[in-house]
């Protein structure tokens, strides 16, 4: 028979999923922040644990890129929002 021969795992657009997690996730595997708010869907996935197609996964009114890259904040943590600390 013939061998089979494995490839590698596709990331179209870069953002450190596979289009095959992006299928399985819903996210677009063309666009690398598919809610476009300012993480990648890969770093949402695999490091703030965050949702790529909810711009602001807290629900707390400020977007998860905007709590990671500038406020310093939980994207995860909606009282941080509003400068509440517990």
């Amino acid at each position: 028979g013939c061998p089979v021969v494995e490839s590698e795992p596709v990331d179209t657009d870069n953002d450190g999923l596979t289009d095959d997690e992006e299928a399985v996730l819903g996210t677009d595997p063309l666009v690398a922040d598919t809610d476009s708010d300012g993480l990648s869907d890969g770093d949402e996935v695999n490091t703030y644990g965050t949702d790529p197609l909810n711009p602001d996964t807290d629900a707390g009114g400020v977007s998860d890129g905007q709590e990671v890259n500038i406020d310093g904040t939980d994207p995860l943590d909606a009282l941080d929002d509003l400068g509440v600390t517990p």
